[in-house]
């Protein structure tokens, strides 16, 4: 069956939602259920009108679907909750304790007519990287809190510990002695000590691609799978600020089904415990059946530690969490129990999860037996008295829970509500709005789409050169993993994120470019031994100008990672402009232009699919003058440049872009592009944090002088360059050709905060404005506001609706690779549908405040901190960092802005997953000597809707440092996209192919190819299979979806 639904959706008010709420109808209200409702509703009207009622769930990203009596492929009813919620004031976490605390009458809290079982669950957060660097918070804490679990775990029966972050459990496998490494496999096994989720770190899942989430959790499955021979079955999810649809779907595509979130937005958590919603079913909002669906217990209070999150009385929780509080037990036992009870009011099932633990709790002896021991007390008297309390309570780990609450039929009997949609922005607070960190140290988020890009290079060239007699696979291999492990590493939800300390990032920093250095090694190694030539070099290892003459031969080398043809603009540094370029092939070769002032050439070409594409560079007496760019200093007020497809005008006074021209229809497409910044308000304004106080007035002109700007027309591109002093440039730049490229208007910035003086450093917040006439706005009950659409994780799209009364920080959204906008009201309109859409190369913030508008965060630079996450330090270590966006104006039918709203375009689709950063490799041999012909890893191009995800060879089962002989993970991609939005120019030929060849083994060009096998999407299990050989010849994959295959072939 098609999973794969476009489905509209109707709207509910809240008062609908509170009226009839989404129950299942056998369970009908309790009396307790119905005074909680009714209190709320009173406190909701009671301030109905208070100024400072706070956003909830979700900020309109939330998609709830309500399933009475489901059937596969057919949606009873649709509740939207994307524009209806507001909240009284909150203070901290006051909201979500009033829906405990405010029922607890006499009669509540002494009724315990319903039997309860409460898992407490010991567990220790550990971040590899926050305050201090990973490597010393292993030595201050880390290292105890592993000498604690060995001390305590074999000799106490009831012993139960949680870890979530494989890169510490491999920091101790590397230290320990073979008698720990025993001691702490048979824990595991024994189910004492529970990996849960088993990715490299926790990620964060905002500024993350697909292929990033996908890789650290690959990491860590493999490395536990290879020394633990485990695999996690539950994911703790406990820190990263919001969440992301697209997390759900690889969990549970990699065996894993049941999740636990925390930071869920203050009024989201109010909501869920409203309505006894804290277990529901998340949903991919495209998929129509249920095998997306996982489990989801979300924890109801303010934050993960035992203080905090053991029930709505603080009191209680502190007795239970700091060693020196001293009450009887009696007293204690009964206060938790009615704590614990009144928690249970707000879950729909009689199960809970009491997590025991804080961020590196238990990390000595003193800490372990002065907590653990009090809660075991209390939990004896408890468990002795069943008919005074009803409750039995126990030590567990997250997957032990999970096995209860299934186990225990009631998910049969009663099914959770069905939720689709993410979870941004998260907020943790009144006016605390966490969206800042979409953008925060945006050099550190370009870093590692650079580290990302040559990471998944160097795998396909690893497995493409594997076999060659040349390559030393086994030397290299360490390389590579650390290549893996550090890129994971960077994905820890407070490192891409930037809100780690300084001296922390600068580590990371450090680390990161230590990997990019060796990723290229491997690379030039690579190609050396599929050549057979010995001087290959990076341009971007190499850093220096290339001396073209009559010396030797000398060549420009290009790999393509995609598996289908790409059209590439590549750039390589020479000395002397005296230079033309010989194609391999006459037909990929739609372009090169020699720059004189940049001493490089520019050379526009289709590279074919997975391959390597050489390049002659001959040196020339005189180059053709049509091969030369021509430059030009502007003296008018506008500035023009086209292609065949677009016009755009510039002006000279502002820089700014102000009317593109639709020269195929010869029309006037009103687009204009406007640069400003943001006063970043004072300790609301930081890492993490997003508040406004005004516009900075005439920036980036504050000089009051007109910006410099260059023009410069070539046979591969056109484009103005306009730059603001040293702190901001900006290139328009329009292709030639018949390629998608010249289908969008390229606009490439760089951005430089940086101040010599640190006591001028200015604070701002730079944006980039697009505006339109396309009429985005939609009604809503507060009124006509703007409807946008921003990605999760390049993986899908997500709908969201601007609330005005909560500024702009409340409307910024993360965007991974593309953004659009479009006329949300066809009915109304004479002209097509309208779409304007940015794709971008790293994570911003976006947002469409006003109709007409898109807008992107490009960089950030506040002065105070904002109070979160104990930085204690301002967002201003800045350095010099690059970007690149795609401007897309297309049409589309009256169905492109309904059944079709949420899937990006061909162009945006294909643009979002090209390569961002493709470098090129200098060949020198001697005269006369060509290049040998390199195979291609496929013998026929892929349609252009897959996506080779990634080609990743495996460990040795016999040493994990050592690549394997004879296997290797494939992941691969469908991308969504709409055929009703149209562009302007030609589909490539690949958009005509329907699916991957029949004979699939034939496209994969591996020496003695055996078969395919497919297995969960971090390879650590094979996939289940319903009858018949789990072999595969055939690959066919719906929209969205992505699968993983483990190849073998003969050694």
């Amino acid at each position: 069956m098609n999973r794969y639904l476009p489905t509209t959706l109707r709207r509910s008010s809240f008062d609908t939602a509170l009226a009839s709420p989404p129950d299942s109808p056998n369970r009908g209200l309790s009396w307790t259920s119905w005074v909680r409702r009714k209190y709320l509703r009173n406190q909701i009207s009671r301030h109905q009108d208070a100024k400072t009622c706070a956003v909830i769930l979700f900020f309109f990203s939330v998609i709830v679907f309500v399933f009475h009596g489901f059937k596969p492929g057919h949606i009873v009813q649709v509740l939207h909750l994307q524009s209806s919620y507001n909240l009284c004031p909150l203070s901290r976490s006051q909201t979500l304790r009033r829906v405990a605390t405010d029922i607890n009458t006499d009669e509540i809290y002494g009724t315990f007519n319903t039997s309860s079982q409460v898992v407490l669950m010991p567990w220790s957060h550990l971040d590899p990287g926050w305050l201090v660097t990973r490597e010393g918070y292993w030595s201050m804490y880390v290292r105890d809190i592993f000498n604690l679990i060995l001390q305590f775990g074999p000799k106490d029966p009831d012993f139960r510990f949680t870890l979530a972050e494989v890169t510490y459990i491999q920091m101790f496998w590397e230290l320990a002695s073979p008698a720990m490494r025993e001691t702490f496999v048979e824990l595991v096994k024994s189910g004492k000590v529970d990996v849960v989720t088993g990715g490299w770190v926790m990620t964060d899942e905002a500024c993350t691609t697909t292929f990033a989430i996908l890789d650290q959790l690959t990491e860590g499955h493999q490395w536990l799978r290879h020394h633990l021979d485990f695999k996690p079955r539950s994911s703790w999810s406990c820190d990263p600020f919001g969440y992301s649809a697209t997390v759900p779907y690889i969990l549970k595509n990699s065996g894993i089904d049941a999740l636990m979130l925390q930071r869920l937005h203050t009024g989201w958590k109010w909501y869920l415990g409203l309505h006894k919603l804290e277990h529901f079913r998340w949903r991919q909002q495209w998929d129509a059946s249920e095998t997306s669906d996982v489990l989801i217990h979300n924890q109801p209070f303010w934050l993960y530690s035992t203080a905090e999150n053991c029930g709505p009385k603080w009191s209680v929780c502190s007795h239970m969490a700091h060693p020196a509080s001293q009450m009887p037990i009696p007293g204690l036992a009964a206060s938790l129990a009615a704590n614990y009870r009144a928690t249970a009011e707000m879950f729909q099932y009689p199960y809970l999860l009491m997590p025991i633990g804080h961020d590196f709790s238990f990390r000595s002896e003193a800490d372990y037996l002065s907590i653990l021991p009090k809660f075991k007390s209390v939990m004896d008297y408890i468990n002795q008295r069943p008919e005074t309390f009803n409750m039995e309570i126990k030590f567990g780990t997250l997957s032990e829970y999970f096995d209860l609450l299934k186990s225990s039929g009631a998910l049969d009997s009663s099914k959770p509500t069905t939720i689709g949609g993410d979870f941004f922005i998260y907020s943790d607070k009144k006016d605390h709005m966490w969206s800042g960190y979409f953008t925060s140290r945006p050099y550190g988020k370009e870093l590692a789409r650079r580290l990302e890009a040559n990471l998944r290079l160097t795998e396909i060239l690893f497995v493409h050169a594997r076999h060659s007699e040349s390559f030393d696979a086994d030397e290299l291999f360490p390389m590579l993993q650390g290549g893996r492990q550090e890129h994971a590493l960077f994905m820890h939800h407070d490192a891409l994120p930037g809100t780690s300390r300084h001296a922390t990032t600068l580590d990371s920093y450090s680390r990161l470019s230590k990997a990019l250095l060796n990723l290229i090694t491997i690379q030039e190694k690579a190609l050396r031994a599929l050549t057979g030539l010995r001087n290959i070099d990076s341009i971007l290892k190499k850093n220096e100008r290339i001396l073209i003459n009559d010396k030797g031969s000398h060549f420009m080398a290009v790999f393509n990672p995609r598996p289908s043809p790409t059209p590439a603009v590549i750039w390589f540094p020479v000395r002397k402009p005296n230079v033309e370029v010989i194609p391999p092939d006459a037909d990929m070769l739609s372009g090169f232009v020699v720059h004189p002032v940049k001493s490089a050439v520019e050379v526009l070409a289709t590279l074919p699919p997975l391959s390597l594409s050489v390049f002659q560079l001959r040196p020339v007496n005189h180059p053709p003058s049509a091969s030369v760019a021509q430059f030009s200093s502007p003296s008018s007020e506008i500035v023009r440049i086209a292609n065949s497809l677009w016009a755009i005008h510039v002006s000279t006074s502002t820089g700014f872009l102000v009317s593109v021209e639709d020269l195929e229809h010869q029309t006037s497409v009103s687009t204009e592009m406007e640069i400003g910044a943001y006063n970043p308000m004072v300790h609301n304004s930081g890492a993490y944090l997003m508040k406004h106080q005004g516009v900075k007035p005439n920036w980036p002109n504050t000089r009051g002088r007109k910006p410099s700007i260059e023009v410069l027309e070539g046979a591969v591109s056109s484009s103005i360059t306009v730059s603001w002093g040293t702190y901001l440039t900006v290139t328009y730049n329009l292709y030639h050709g018949q390629t998608i490229l010249s289908q969008a208007i390229s606009i490439q910035h760089t951005s430089d905060t940086r101040s010599t003086d640190p006591n001028r450093i200015e604070a701002l917040e730079v944006f980039f404005r697009f505006r339109s006439n396309i009429d985005n706005e939609v009604l809503s009950e507060k009124g006509r506001n703007a409807r946008f659409y921003t990605d999760n994780n390049g993986f899908q799209m997500q709908q969201r609706t601007t609330a005005r009364q909560y500024g702009r920080e409340g409307n910024y959204f993360p965007v991974s690779s593309l953004i659009f906008i479009q006329d949300e009201n066809p009915d109304n309109l004479v002209q097509p549908v309208r779409r304007l859409s940015v794709v971008t190369s790293r994570s911003h913030a976006g947002t469409s405040w006003k109709k007409g508008e898109l807008e992107l965060m490009i960089d950030r630079v506040t002065l105070t901190e904002d109070g979160e996450g104990e930085m204690k330090e301002r967002l201003s270590d800045q350095q010099q960092t690059q970007g690149h966006l795609w401007l897309l104006l297309e049409q589309g039918s009256e169905q492109s802005a309904k059944e079709d709203a949420f899937l990006p375009s061909f162009l945006a689709s294909q643009l979002a997953s090209f390569p961002v950063f493709l470098s090129p490799f200098y060949i020198r041999t001697p005269l006369d000597v060509p290049v040998p012909r390199v195979p291609p890893v496929v013998q026929h191009s892929w349609p252009c809707d897959y996506n080779l995800l990634n080609l990743r060879i495996l460990s040795n089962p016999d040493n994990y440092s050592r690549p394997s002989i004879d296997s290797a993970l494939i992941s691969l991609q469908r991308l969504p996209f709409t055929c009703e939005i149209k562009t302007q120019g030609q589909f490539p030929a690949c958009f005509n192919a329907s699916s991957i060849m029949d004979n699939f083994s034939a496209e994969i060009h591996f020496p003695k190819h055996l078969r395919k096998t497919r297995t969960t999407l971090t390879g650590n299990a094979p996939w289940p299979v319903q009858e018949g050989s789990s072999s595969v010849s055939r690959i066919e994959l719906n929209p969205f979806e992505v699968e993983t295959y483990l190849v073998e072939f003969e050694p």
